[in-house]
């Protein structure tokens, strides 16, 4: 009887994953960013293929333009009209974005480790990461800078250990699409130059043809940058350090300004947002981790950001999705922890192997029970789910709107029905329905004209003393209202 090899466990492992995704993208709705992003990337587009200056005085010119801009161009080349459409292409899209993801995160492992049991085991972890699954159907800025983290990570541990240059050359790629997904991608590179230099005093010119070819690279890829790269960049970089958004955040039952959050925000999001199994690991692996070069790239991947936006006193805002890149070092961590688990004498390897197997089911059955609003996944460090709604941030991309706007229409016998919602998502979500139900609501901002009013509870957790015949229940709180004003 033929042993059953990884590499086809590995294919079988990823067709369920990516038939997952088509069974599951209709589901999302709109979230915050996304008209935003499309706009951005149709900007970019023009300016690449007419020359329109646009761009130039577009508030989000140094935002980065990879994903947008390589998703308005596979837009435009189908020829898609209808809204519901396009924004249905770009969240699978994003999703295999996110499988491509993992399946870069098993060459990391592999390279880490030399193990694939343990590399198959990291890329079900990642899967099974409730906020980040959800997130890589609409997320087309934080999910896409991870995957090229991941991408760059690998193809510099490679580089690294073979000095081949064709890892090299794919090093600098990566580094440069990361940088052009968002500016901190700028890490990246630098922890290949200090392993680089680390390893060898001698490759300070090595280090230097690397860094020219990255930043060569990396402009080409970002338009803005074209007619002055070195100050387009230093600009680009400017903003990222104090972006100029000032608004409240919800943290741990206080409203904080975004630009005057606790040390602790991103460290406090973490720890209760990340499934606790992974957790553990990642402690035990944090202290069996072993320092060679290669590993310090990875140790250094999670520190340095968390440091330097603490540091700088960085504007960060719901939740830590800015760092989610780091994300994958964290499971490097936990993987390190497993591979530590398995050397441990029988009895208790096994114990604590099917204590783990029983929790990684329990994150896979929430993940199917809060279907499609993983995006509010908590641990049970957060506290009661009955208190979640009043000390965190909970829909705040807004999705849950698509679900109201679906019972209005489904409760409604008579048409335009007129509803105010408590920001923007609630409008753009009208966007994701059937062509023939957009005109079935009309949106006002006056609750006098109002039948209905609908709310996230972004700014504003508490309920409203109103008639209440529909609610969204995720990670057991409630997430989305319709709330009745008329009769």
């Amino acid at each position: 009887m033929k042993r059953f090899k990884p590499y086809s466990l590995l294919g079988v492992l990823f067709t369920g994953f990516i038939l997952i995704g088509l069974w599951v993208y209709p589901d999302y709705g709109m979230s915050w960013d996304e008209l935003a992003h499309r706009d951005h990337g149709a900007l970019v587009y023009r300016y690449m293929t007419s020359g329109d200056s646009a761009l130039f005085s577009s508030p989000e010119r140094y935002h980065g333009p990879l994903i947008p801009t390589l998703y308005y161009a596979i837009e435009k080349s189908i020829g898609l009209t209808d809204s519901q459409s396009i924004f249905y292409l770009y969240h699978f899209l994003g999703f295999l974005l996110f499988i491509l993801g993992i399946g870069a995160f098993y060459g990391l492992s592999e390279e880490l480790f030399s193990n694939k049991g343990i590399s198959i085991i990291g890329c079900i972890c990642l899967f099974l990461s409730p906020r980040l699954f959800a997130e890589s159907f609409y997320n087309n800025n934080d999910i896409p800078c991870m995957v090229f983290f991941i991408l760059s990570a690998w193809t510099g541990l490679k580089w690294l250990r073979t000095e081949k240059w064709h890892w090299g050359l794919f090093h600098a790629l990566c580094c440069a699409w990361v940088t052009d997904i968002r500016i901190l991608g700028i890490l990246a590179p630098c922890l290949t130059v200090g392993m680089l230099i680390l390893k060898d005093r001698k490759n300070s010119l090595k280090a230097l043809l690397f860094l020219a070819l990255y930043f060569s690279l990396m402009v080409v890829f970002w338009p803005v940058t074209w007619h002055s790269p070195l100050k387009e960049f230093l600009n680009a970089f400017q903003e990222m350090k104090q972006f100029p958004w000032n608004g409240q955040v919800l943290y741990m039952g206080h409203f904080y300004q975004a630009s005057k959050l606790p040390w602790h925000y991103l460290i406090g999001w973490i720890t209760i947002t990340t499934p606790v199994l992974y957790l553990v690991f990642a402690l035990i692996g944090a202290w069996s981790w072993s320092w060679r070069p290669s590993r310090l790239w990875v140790a250094l991947w999670p520190v340095l950001p968390i440091g330097c936006l603490i540091g700088l006193h960085s504007v960060v805002y719901d939740g830590w999705r800015h760092v989610y890149f780091i994300y994958p070092a964290l499971l490097c961590f936990s993987l390190e922890g497993l591979r530590t688990v398995l050397s441990l004498k029988k009895p208790l390897k096994i114990t604590i192997l099917f204590l783990s197997g029983i929790s990684l089911l329990f994150v896979a059955l929430s993940m199917v029970e809060d279907h499609p609003f993983q995006n509010v996944y908590f641990n049970r460090l957060a506290g009661k789910p009955t208190t979640l709604k009043e000390n965190y941030e909970l829909d705040y991309w807004g999705l849950s709107y698509k679900k109201a706007l679906e019972y209005i229409i489904a409760a409604s016998s008579t048409f335009p029905v007129t509803v105010i919602a408590a920001n923007d998502p609630g409008r753009y979500n009208l966007v994701m329905l059937p062509l023939e139900d957009r005109n079935k609501i009309q949106f006002t901002a006056d609750p006098a004209q109002a039948k209905y009013f609908i709310t996230n509870y972004r700014w504003h957790p508490e309920d409203y003393p109103l008639p209440e015949p529909f609610t969204v229940i995720a990670n057991g709180t409630k997430i989305m209202s319709v709330y009745t004003l008329k009769p």
